[in-house]
């Protein structure tokens, strides 16, 4: 038993390390280490069919060593759609923060604070080559100018569309809108579910990453960044429309919000009844008499 142990581990060691060096001096990996991370990415490959080819190729040593068979009916494409799907995940390579702007940045005479929340995300943990995903929350403080909604999303697709860590995904977003815009701030919360810990390792699904990233008067100012968490922390999770938001409403109507301990939850009437029996009266409801 030892001996066959040994020789998993040998294998996996070796598997890791084949796979490992295919991509040793990639670009999809120089560039996410590189610091100044504005610039698109060159591939190595001549062209872009030969660099196909190749990732390819590696992505078929992958299935061969994990002990599949890249020939039959399943896999025979998987290689071309892996190749494919990495393209898009990390396509934020390709884009440039300039181009990305379009010119969106306007003369406006305003100093107040401009918040865009719930942004969602998705981009990949560069330890792991697995996705994890959440929403971004940024602010600036406007100084003589201002710039279109729609960019500060794409800012954020353009940088978590790249192999990732979260911290360094925070900072990027920040640094490219305070060097952007040169306003008098800016922050950034980003809160993120990383599927690395979700679906291998510590195996906690429910686990969320916050991150935050505070430059000019929202590093050195207490209430403009207080002002900023606060709105931060009202934010609803997600916003719903149609047919759904009926459904929500109608079940926000069978709710209650209490507090327990300084935090505000809900529970549907039931079981905040039942909770409130339960404890004595520790439920206290918020904005509704207790009868």
């Amino acid at each position: 038993t030892p001996v066959c142990f040994r020789g998993i581990m040998m294998r996996g060691s070796n598997l890791v390390r084949r796979f490992a060096s295919t991509f040793v001096g990639h670009p999809w990996v120089m560039a996410a280490r590189a610091p100044a991370a504005f610039a698109p990415r060159a591939f190595s490959s001549k062209t872009p069919e030969e660099s196909d080819a190749k990732a390819q190729a590696a992505v078929t040593t992958l299935l061969e060593e994990l002990g599949e068979d890249p020939a039959r009916e399943g896999l025979v494409k998987t290689p071309a759609r892996y190749v494919k799907a990495m393209r898009f995940f990390t396509q934020g390579y390709e884009q440039d923060l300039n181009t990305v702007l379009n010119k969106a940045i306007f003369t406006e005479d305003s100093d107040e604070m401009v918040m865009l929340r719930n942004i969602e995300l998705f981009s990949m943990c560069e330890h792991h080559l697995v996705p994890f995903h959440g929403r971004a929350h940024i602010a600036y403080l406007p100084r003589g100018k201002v710039v279109g909604l729609s960019k500060l999303v794409r800012v954020t697709e353009l940088f978590s569309r790249r192999f990732q860590v979260q911290e360094r995904l925070t900072k990027q977003i920040a640094t490219a809108l305070q060097e952007s815009l040169n306003p008098h701030g800016v922050g950034v919360v980003i809160e993120c579910v990383h599927l690395c810990m979700a679906m291998r390792g510590v195996q906690k699904p429910h686990s969320t990453t916050v991150t935050s990233c505070m430059l000019g008067d929202f590093k050195s100012d207490a209430r403009t960044r207080n002002e900023f968490l606060h709105l931060v922390r009202s934010a609803p999770y997600q916003h719903v429309a149609g047919p759904a938001m009926a459904e929500q409403m109608a079940f926000s109507k069978r709710t209650r919000m209490y507090d327990s301990d300084g935090v505000q939850l809900e529970r549907s009437l039931e079981g905040h009844r039942n909770y409130d029996e339960l404890l004595g009266g520790h439920g206290e409801e918020t904005g509704h008499k207790k009868k």
